[in-house]
C-alpha cells in the first residue's frame, strides 16, 4: 500500500504510516511512565522540604528560648542601670557626693554644693577639681607601665619596643561589666591615647587628646589600653604614669566629668575657669611691669597670679581668631609677686607659638582682649586654653645632640634681624640667621622673632645647632638663564655656589631642602625625570647639568647636594599643596616630580598636608596665602618634629 499522509498505521505494511501519528502514539504509551517519574521527584522534594521545616521549627524553638533568656538579662540589666542612675542622681546620699566626702580632703575644707547648681558652685568646683588633680596617682590603676606602644594602626596590632617617647599600660585591661565609657584626665604638658580592642586583639577605636576626654566603649570592645606621652614629645619614663587619671564612668568618678562640665558652664560674667587650670579670669588687666590690677571692660586677666608647676620650659596660648593675648611672669608668691617680664608691653600677641618661661619665674598670668578693643566678658573665653611645654629647651634628644643642620630654601625659611630693604621689597640679610646678602621675607606676617621660625623651633627641640641657612626669598629651583634680584646663576636653589655655602659653619650632619613654591607659582615647564645613573658623572658634568625645566632642576640640585655632602642626611620639605598662589592639582603635579626624584635618590620627603591646612582655613596658617604666620610656623614645626622623631632618626 502506497504512503498516504495522515493514514493510520497498517500492521505489516511499513510504507503505510504517518510519522507524526507515530510520535503521538509513542507519547501516549510513555505518558504514564513520565507522570510516575515526576510524581516520584515531587515526593522526594516534599520529603526534603519537610525535613528543612522540621529543622527550622527546632531552630525557632531554640531562638525563642534564647530570646526569653536575653529578655530576662535585659530586665535585670535595666534594673541595675536604674539603681546606678538613682545612686548617681541623688545629690544628698548618692555615690558622687559620698565619694567626694570620703576621698577629697582639702585644707581649708571645701563646702560642696550638693545641688551642683551654677550659682555659687564655681569655687567649690575649682577646689574639688584641683583636689582630684592632686590625687591622680592614687586613682590610676596599679598596673605596670613600660616604654612601648601597642595599637599603632587601626585594624591590627603593631608593637614598638624600647620607645622612650611613650609609656603604655600593660597588659591590656578587660572591659568591666556595665562600663559605658572611660574618662581620662591629663596633667598639663602631657597627651594620652586610649585604644579599644575586640576579642581578636584588633584595634576598633582610639582617641588622642590633651587634658581630658570621654570615650564611649564600643559595643564589641573587650579590652582597652592607655598610652601617655609628653606634649613636646620628649623622652618619658614610667614613673610619670601618675600624670594621667583613668576613670570608669559607671562609678563614683562620674563626678570628675560633671565638675569639668561645670567649669565650662559658669557664665555670670565676672570670671571663667578654664578646664580646671589654676586661676580665675576677671574683667580688668594687670599693668605690665607693675603688677597693679585695674578694672576694665575690654580686658580679661587672671584674678591672681598662678603657680608654674612641674618645671615647664614654655607655654603655648591657644585663642580664637580676633583675640589677642599677653603672658606676664613673676617670682615670689601670688600675694606678693615680683615682676620678671611680659611677652609684650604695648604690642599684643596675635600668633600662637611657644613662649619661653624666663629663668626664676614661678608665677604666670594671662591677659586677653579683642583685637578691636571691644567689650569682653567671662563667657567670651570658652575657646581660650593653654598648654605647658616640658623638656630640655636646647638640650634635645640624644640622637641629635650637637648635630649641625643646614638649610637650602626660599622665602619660607629666610629670616634676618636686619632692617635693610632691597628694591624688590625683601630684606637683605646681614648674616645673622640667613647667609649674608641673601634676600629674606621674614620678619613678616606676625612672625617677629626668629624663635617663631619653624626651623629654629625644631633645632631647639632636638638639641641641634644651625650650620648655614642658605635661603633666598623669591628664588626658584630652576633657572632659565635670565638675571633678576631674586634669580640668576648664583641665586637659584640648585646653584653650586649656594650649595657650596652649606658647610661654611661646620660640615652639616643634616640638610633640610625647602624649595619649589616659586617654580609652581611661576608655571615653570615641568619636564620629565631623567633616570640616567649619575654616579659616574665628573664634577664638570655635574656643574653643567641642565636646570631650565623643573624636573631637570630638581635632579641637578639633588645630585649636587648629595655629591658635595655624601655623609649628610637630607630631607626635603615639599611645597604646600593648598595656597592662594596656585591650585592643589597644579601643586600635586610638581610635588609628584619631587617625590619621584627623592625616592630615586633615597631622600625622605615631608608632606605639608600633615600640617592641616585646607582651602577653608588658609588664614589660620598662612598670612598671605603662601607664607606662614606664627600659627603656621608652629604647626609646620610640630609636624616636622614627628618626622624627625619617628622617620628620620640620625
Amino acid at each position: 500500500m502506497a504512503y498516504t499522509p495522515n493514514n493510520p498505521l497498517v500492521p505489516g505494511d511499513p510504507y503505510s504510516y504517518d510519522l507524526k501519528w507515530m510520535v503521538d502514539e509513542i507519547k501516549k504509551q510513555r505518558a504514564p511512565e513520565e507522570e510516575a517519574a515526576a510524581a516520584a521527584a515531587s515526593a522526594e522534594r516534599a520529603a526534603i522540604s519537610a525535613s528543612a521545616a522540621l529543622n527550622s521549627a527546632n531552630n525557632a524553638a531554640n531562638s525563642a528560648t534564647s530570646a526569653a533568656v536575653s529578655a530576662g538579662s535585659a530586665s535585670s540589666s535595666a534594673t541595675q542601670a536604674g539603681t546606678i542612675a538613682a545612686q548617681i542622681a541623688d545629690p544628698i546620699s548618692g555615690i558622687v557626693t559620698q565619694w567626694l566626702q570620703d576621698n577629697i580632703t582639702i585644707t581649708p575644707g571645701v563646702t560642696i554644693d550638693t545641688a551642683l547648681a551654677t550659682a555659687g558652685a564655681a569655687a567649690d568646683a575649682q577646689a574639688t577639681g584641683l583636689a582630684i588633680k592632686a590625687t591622680k596617682a592614687a586613682i590610676t590603676p596599679a598596673n605596670s607601665w613600660d616604654n612601648s606602644y601597642t595599637g599603632n594602626n587601626l585594624g591590627g596590632i603593631a608593637t614598638r619596643t624600647n620607645d622612650v617617647y611613650t609609656i603604655s599600660l600593660k597588659p591590656l585591661e578587660a572591659i568591666n561589666e556595665y562600663w559605658d565609657g572611660i574618662t581620662l584626665i591629663c596633667n598639663p604638658g602631657y597627651v594620652a591615647q586610649i585604644v579599644y580592642y575586640d576579642v581578636s586583639n584588633y584595634c576598633i577605636g582610639r582617641t588622642t587628646f590633651a587634658r581630658m576626654v570621654h570615650l564611649d566603649v564600643p559595643s564589641n570592645a573587650t579590652q582597652w589600653q592607655v598610652h601617655l606621652r609628653k606634649a613636646l614629645e620628649d623622652p618619658i619614663n614610667t614613673s610619670e604614669s601618675s600624670n594621667v587619671a583613668i576613670l570608669n564612668d559607671n562609678g563614683a568618678f562620674y563626678t570628675a566629668l560633671k565638675i569639668m562640665q561645670l567649669f565650662k558652664g559658669i557664665s555670670d560674667g565676672s570670671y571663667y575657669d578654664i578646664e580646671g587650670i589654676d586661676g580665675q579670669f576677671v574683667q580688668g588687666q594687670r599693668t605690665p611691669g607693675s603688677g597693679v590690677f585695674n578694672s576694665s571692660t575690654t580686658r580679661c586677666t587672671f584674678k591672681g597670679f598662678c603657680f608654674i608647676q612641674d618645671a615647664p620650659t614654655s607655654i603655648i596660648v591657644n585663642k580664637p581668631a580676633g583675640m589677642e593675648y599677653r603672658v606676664s611672669f613673676c617670682s615670689g608668691t601670688p600675694e606678693s609677686p615680683t615682676f620678671i617680664s611680659t611677652t609684650s608691653d604695648s604690642t599684643w600677641q596675635t600668633d600662637i607659638y611657644p613662649i619661653e618661661i624666663p629663668a626664676g619665674a614661678t608665677l604666670y598670668a594671662i591677659t586677653v582682649r579683642y583685637s578691636d578693643d571691644s567689650t569682653i566678658i567671662g563667657q567670651d573665653l570658652s575657646d581660650v586654653s593653654w598648654v605647658f611645654r616640658f623638656g630640655s629647651e636646647g638640650g634635645g634628644s640624644i640622637e641629635y645632640a650637637n648635630s649641625v643642620i643646614s638649610i637650602l630654601g626660599d622665602s619660607i625659611s629666610s629670616f634676618t634681624e636686619s632692617g635693610v630693604t632691597a628694591s624688590d621689597g625683601h630684606f637683605v640679610s646681614d648674616g645673622d640667621y640667613t647667609y649674608a646678602g641673601n634676600h629674606c621675607r621674614y620678619p613678616y606676617g606676625g612672625v617677629t622673632s626668629v624663635a617663631q621660625m619653624y626651623w629654629y623651633q625644631l633645632l631647639t627641640a632636638i638639641g641641634a645647632s644651625l650650620g648655614v641657612n642658605e635661603s633666598w626669598a623669591g628664588s626658584k629651583i630652576s633657572w632659565d638663564g635670565t638675571e633678576s634680584a631674586d634669580n640668576g646663576a648664583n641665586i637659584y636653589c640648585g646653584s653650586p655656589t649656594r650649595i657650596g655655602h652649606l658647610d661654611d659653619n661646620g660640615s652639616p650632619d643634616i640638610i633640610i631642602i625647602q624649595a619649589g613654591t616659586n617654580d609652581i607659582h611661576s608655571g615653570v615647564t615641568l619636564g620629565t625625570f631623567n633616570t640616567e645613573d649619575p654616579t659616574n658623572y665628573t664634577n664638570a658634568q655635574i656643574a653643567a647639568l641642565p636646570v631650565n625645566t623643573f624636573a631637570d632642576a630638581v635632579r641637578a640640585m639633588l645630585i649636587r647636594v648629595l655629591k658635595t655632602y655624601p655623609a649628610a642626611r637630607v630631607i626635603y620639605i615639599l611645597p604646600n599643596y593648598t595656597s592662594s598662589f596656585y591650585d592643589a592639582i597644579t601643586a600635586d603635579t610638581y610635588c609628584e616630580v619631587i617625590k619621584e626624584e627623592c625616592d630615586y635618590f633615597g631622600i625622605p620627603w615631608f608632606d605639608c598636608r600633615t600640617i592641616g591646612i585646607s582651602i577653608y582655613n588658609l588664614t589660620t596658617y598662612l598670612y598671605d596665602g603662601v607664607h606662614y604666620n606664627g600659627t603656621g610656623m608652629n604647626a609646620l614645626y610640630r609636624s616636622l618634629l614627628k618626622t624627625f622623631r619617628y622617620n628620620f632618626t640620625a
